[in-house]
């Protein structure tokens, strides 16, 4: 069984004004058998408040959406297992060597205190050298129950290192000089339903935060009846299971204080120059050059990606000026090639998602704004708050810039029965704010001594 809150009720009188919530309900073969493999073609709707069910509702399964169509709804039999305790014997490689990280002499780092983290019930308890490895440490977190009621969670997030590859590099004379990358990483990991989301923080000796999210666990999947298609909006990924298409989306809320908490952003983007070739401004027509837009009022900073400008967005402090170029010292927001959100303005549940009409929002600090999608995602947060003051000054001031990001899925055979991680990132660069590469401290490698044989 898997548990949704319900989207739009506007078609259903008797669900308006309830806390409802969606059962969908699956089979077992066996104790532990994958329950995603059998899915049933009804669903169970459940009144929160009364503590009882409501209604039975009948899943489509057809091309035409007919729920009431039961013909050739056939529960899928096949077990679907990926638990290494019931894949058939045999059936896991034996060719692989094992990689081993180690840090004989301990961590580099010692950086952080151990605090409470409000991260929900939905967090996992993290194991060592499996969700993270090498020298790691754990922090405990006081979370929530669904009670509301405060319970300690031991290892809700980790801290440890990784290499990261090559930090610099040059060859001149034929003599190589590089060193590599050594980044820390904190990481949480949440279970939502089928899928399970991991958060990573990721620090790197050159200065570059990225927030890096990858998805994994269950697809959402549903009973197609014999000889059905999923009509254009899924994938079949086993006999009779269809898995729709769906989009994720993410929201990072950064308060900035780039050298001092009176900010300013930017949008940066890469044009071409517009003189036409041949002339003397552009003679061979490979001329381009950058165009830095200040963002001035809450309401012109609704922004979005565009790849073709190679958009990113500065963030920047007018009374920190660089000795060099002479202008703001910032740092830049590099985006993740987001896709729009798909669902359209007309829709009854927009609303709930319109804070995704943008990638990227900047509002004057408001202690109480901490969430995009306001603190119940009850047709709230960002557009209510800007729409209130779209004048709003952003200059110059504490600003928090939003950016939500997200990908969307288009579910493969090869994602079942359970997925592959898929994963998206932002990245925060500094932009002019250091006098050289910040990693040029960062010792070489050490070399081991050849040993003859």
């Amino acid at each position: 069984m898997v548990s949704r809150s319900m989207g739009y009720v506007g078609d259903t009188p008797e669900y308006r004004g309830r806390r409802l919530l969606q059962l969908f309900l699956f089979g077992k073969n066996f104790e532990d058998d994958n329950e995603y493999a059998h899915p049933f073609d009804f669903l169970v709707v459940v009144d929160l408040i009364e503590r009882k069910v409501i209604d039975i509702e009948e899943l489509p399964t057809h091309d035409d959406f007919d729920g009431k169509n039961k013909e050739g709804n056939i529960v899928p039999q096949k077990s679907s297992n990926y638990d290494p305790d019931l894949v058939p014997p045999n059936s896991l490689r034996n060719d692989l060597k094992p990689v081993n990280v180690t840090q004989n002499e301990g961590a580099s780092y010692n950086i952080l205190d151990e605090g409470q983290f409000l991260l929900g019930f939905t967090t996992n308890t993290l194991e060592a050298q499996q969700d993270c490895v090498g020298q790691v440490h754990f922090f405990d977190g006081v979370l929530h129950n669904q009670k509301g009621e405060a319970k300690k969670v031991k290892r809700v997030v980790c801290v440890h290192e990784e290499d990261a590859g090559i930090l610099w590099k040059h060859t001149a004379a034929r003599k190589p000089s590089l060193t590599r990358s050594q980044r820390l990483v904190l990481t949480m990991i949440a279970t939502v339903g089928n899928y399970d989301y991991i958060f990573n923080w990721m620090f790197y000796q050159d200065g570059k935060i990225e927030f890096n999210v990858k998805l994994t666990g269950i697809l959402s999947v549903h009973l197609l009846a014999t000889n059905a298609t999923p009509a254009g909006h899924g994938t079949i990924v086993s006999p009779r299971i269809n898995a729709p298409y769906h989009q994720h989306f993410f929201s990072l809320r950064l308060d900035a204080e780039i050298d001092g908490n009176e900010n300013t952003v930017e949008v940066l983007d890469v044009v071409p120059v517009p003189d036409e070739t041949g002339t003397r401004e552009n003679p061979y027509g490979q001329g381009f050059t950058s165009i830095r837009t200040p963002l001035s009022t809450a309401g012109s900073a609704r922004t979005n990606v565009c790849t073709e400008k190679s958009r990113t967005w500065l963030i920047t402090n007018p009374h920190s000026i660089h000795p060099y170029t002479n202008e703001p010292v910032g740092w830049k927001l590099m985006p993740w090639a987001s896709p729009p959100m798909l669902l359209k303005k007309g829709s009854p549940i927009h609303p709930q998602a319109a804070w995704m009409d943008y990638n990227t929002w900047v509002t004057p600090y408001q202690e109480n704004q901490l969430f995009s999608g306001g603190f119940y995602l009850n047709n709230s947060g960002l557009p209510e708050w800007v729409a209130r003051d779209e004048n709003a000054s952003i200059e110059n001031t504490d600003v928090v810039i939003w950016h939500n990001f997200g990908l969307s899925h288009i579910p493969r055979v090869e994602d079942w029965p359970v997925m592959p991680v898929e994963q998206c990132s932002v990245i925060l660069k500094p932009y002019n704010f250091f006098k050289e590469n910040p990693a040029l401290d960062v010792a070489p490698p050490r070399r081991l001594e050849r040993t003859e044989l």
